[in-house]
């Protein structure tokens, strides 16, 4: 079963603001680093479990 992503405007503006702090450094690298994030984030529609189980310690 997939499921569904929805980004936030917040979600997007991060995006935005990751990207515009890395170009200072390499604008390639930058839209690399938000393209990755968002093909990470699509993985969730698939797999909506992956990811690490950290059990809670309190």
């Amino acid at each position: 079963m997939k499921h569904s992503i929805y980004w936030s405007k917040q979600a997007i503006e991060s995006l935005a603001s990751i990207k515009e702090y890395a170009a200072q450094f390499s604008p390639s690298k930058a839209e690399k680093v938000v393209s990755d994030l968002v093909i990470y984030a699509r993985q969730l529609e698939r797999f909506p479990f992956m990811g690490v189980f950290r059990r809670a310690f309190w």
